[in-house]
């Protein structure tokens, strides 16, 4: 898994000071983004246009009312932007803040091992393509093999997917073969015991590695009085404030898997 943490605001200078992540902040951070997107629009949509032509009889009146109804609509974006922003910056001092340790380089493959006990260790994505060749060599008509195996080929070659401003026929062709890649799990899930276990493996892999953050690297909670933060005997986050924190616990883990992960460069800035 390939995580980038986003940050609310400068990440820390070392692994001593914890991340301050606020989900409102980042939702705040967003809304200030579209805002400014929506008011470059309607600067666009409102700028003075060049001097005609002595022959240039000028925009028809249905082009007229089209250019109108289109600043309309871009005021209102901006307003409703607006709205938005003063709705969360209103909200932004007591909204709720998690306390999140970047955890060490050694700590890795510490928090591997946490995973590993409890038998939560996602499959590689080697043991799912091997499991699909295996489907395709025993479900799909030998006569359909060959063109099976190339696609599974070509679907795991990172460099295969098209570009953004790769042609259509392109984009179109990679879809294609996305889509038979959905059809061949769908048999694979049907058919085969080995794949239905990897997937299951898979599901509870999601459902438990950020938990296991959580509890190992967040280090306090701010504007939520109902959460009581304890730590367990292990020097750990509680089940208590884990069952309290709900389905926040998700997004605390997947910050602190990030925070786990940045390199000497991002830890920097």
């Amino acid at each position: 898994m390939s995580l980038r943490v986003r940050a609310a605001g400068p990440l820390p200078a070392s692994a001593a000071i914890p991340f301050r992540w606020c989900p409102d902040q980042v939702r705040l951070d967003q809304a200030k983004a579209q805002l400014s997107l929506r008011e470059k629009e309607l600067e666009t949509l409102t700028a003075p246009q060049d001097a005609r032509s002595a022959d240039d009889p000028g925009p028809s009146k249905k082009e007229r009312d089209a250019a109108k109804a289109a600043i309309t609509a871009a005021e209102q974006a901006v307003a409703d932007a607006r709205t938005l922003v003063d709705t969360l910056e209103a909200k932004l001092p007591s909204a709720p803040a998690y306390l999140i340790r970047v955890g060490t380089v050694r700590e890795r493959p510490l928090y591997r091992k946490r995973l590993a006990q409890d038998n939560a260790l996602a499959p590689p994505d080697a043991d799912f393509a091997a499991a699909l060749r295996h489907v395709v060599d025993t479900v799909i008509l030998a006569a359909d093999r060959p063109a099976w195996h190339e696609l599974l080929a070509r679907v795991s070659d990172p460099a295969a997917a098209p570009h953004d401003d790769a042609p259509d026929i392109e984009k179109a062709r990679w879809q294609e073969d996305l889509n038979s890649l959905a059809d061949l799990r769908a048999l694979a899930t049907d058919h085969s015991d080995r794949y239905r276990r990897l997937v299951a493996q898979k599901e509870y892999s999601n459902g438990v590695w950020p938990v296991i953050a959580a509890r190992m690297f967040l280090v306090g909670v701010e504007n939520q009085p109902e959460v009581p933060f304890t730590l367990d005997d292990n020097g750990e986050v509680s089940d208590a404030t884990l069952r309290a924190l709900g389905d926040m616990v998700v997004g605390i883990g997947i910050q602190a898997f990030a925070l786990l992960h940045l390199d000497k460069v991002a830890e920097k800035n």
